[in-house]
């Protein structure tokens, strides 16, 4: 099992990221463990670097897209400044 800081350096990524990844359960393989005062670390198991290693298989950045509805109509025309004109 690895600590957070030695999986990310293990998979090239920096450790703030990973630590992003852990709290979002986005490794799902990861152990969740609670100490005392509210403290949370994770362990990570050994078999599931190779898989993050590849960029395919690490979690994406940002939120998912939306899936696209039916495409608006274009704008035509402008608008009025004030008053008839």
């Amino acid at each position: 099992m690895l600590t957070a800081k030695r999986f990310a350096d293990e998979i090239g990524k920096p450790y703030s990221t990973v630590a992003l990844w852990l709290k979002a359960s986005r490794i799902p393989e990861a152990e969740t463990h609670e100490l005392e005062g509210d403290k949370i670390f994770y362990l990570i198991p050994l078999s599931v670097v190779a898989k993050y290693k590849k960029a395919e298989n690490q979690p994406k950045r940002g939120r998912p897209k939306k899936e696209r509805a039916e495409a608006k109509p274009a704008k035509n025309g402008r608008r009025k400044k004030g008053g008839d004109q």
